[in-house]
């Protein structure tokens, strides 16, 4: 937790943890999609899709997608953290609601996990 206080509260430190790993973790991932090239389907899940411009891996982007006053309470009950912590977090990420006019579908994570996944399957068909 100490490192997200850092870099999420810092911007030149969160540039400079991104430029350390974002080379690593995208040489990873090419190595990971040119292994699976055969298969049908591959889902990446990355929560910066948008962010990090990674939108060309993609034929087709899912966002899944819970309105802001949720986001807030999910994540500060998930990581423990307090109000400013989850602002600093969510406020180094684009807007959610600007990430749902970006997606090519959007997945309502707003009610029971039963209902996300009903979403899912359909998407899939």
């Amino acid at each position: 937790m100490r490192l997200g206080d850092i870099i999420f509260s810092n911007k030149i430190e969160k540039i400079w943890l991104e430029n350390l790993l974002h080379p690593i973790i995208l040489e990873r991932l090419d190595n990971e999609l040119s292994k699976a090239k055969d298969l049908p389907l591959i889902a990446l899940i990355i929560p910066l899709l948008f962010e990090a411009d990674l939108t060309y891996l993609c034929s087709e982007s899912w966002l899944i997608y819970c309105d802001p006053e949720q986001q807030y309470e999910r994540l500060m009950y998930r990581d423990k953290l307090n109000t400013s912590q989850a602002k600093c977090r969510i406020e180094s990420q684009l807007s959610i609601i600007y990430k749902k006019e970006l997606a090519d579908k959007i997945i309502d994570n707003s009610q029971k996990l039963d209902f996300f996944k009903e979403q899912v399957n359909k998407l899939l068909l």
